[in-house]
């Protein structure tokens, strides 16, 4: 009997896996980025969620305008030789809130998520809000 066991994930094109958009343009965004800034992502989760919680809202100024991604955790920098057996940190992208951007200013989706996703990244890279203010596009 010759069975055909189906395609491993990592060999489907990434279109195929997922249905969700959001998912597959972060995914994308991340495959961009060169490998070794990639390896050096440690303990990292990217989620998507419609909303910001009132939490994730607290330390957000107004003045700031809609809050597209979020990173929580401890940038790489500040974490010890030591640091393992933690939750990971974790870079949320807000679905409603990009794509009133998007529509908003005709940005395309793909390029805003890339660019909500660097963002957040650079987060993770100890980087802060000034030191990306010349990076951002909307």
């Amino acid at each position: 009997m010759n069975t055909k066991h189906p395609e491993p994930e990592e060999n489907r094109p990434l279109e195929n896996q997922i249905d969700d958009p959001f998912i597959i343009y972060a995914q994308l965004a991340l495959q961009k980025l060169p490998k070794d800034l990639r390896e050096k992502m440690i303990n990292v989760s990217i989620l998507v969620q419609d909303e910001p919680f009132d939490y994730q809202l607290k330390n957000h100024s107004q003045e700031q305008g809609l809050i597209l991604g979020l990173y929580e955790g401890i940038p790489n920098p500040g974490k010890a030789f030591f640091y393992n057996f933690c939750l990971p940190d974790k870079i949320t992208l807000f679905r409603h809130n990009i794509l009133k951007i998007a529509a908003w200013k005709k940005k395309d989706l793909r390029e805003l998520i890339a660019e909500v996703v660097y963002h957040e990244i650079g987060h993770h890279f100890g980087f802060n809000e000034d030191d990306l203010e010349s990076f951002k596009t909307v």
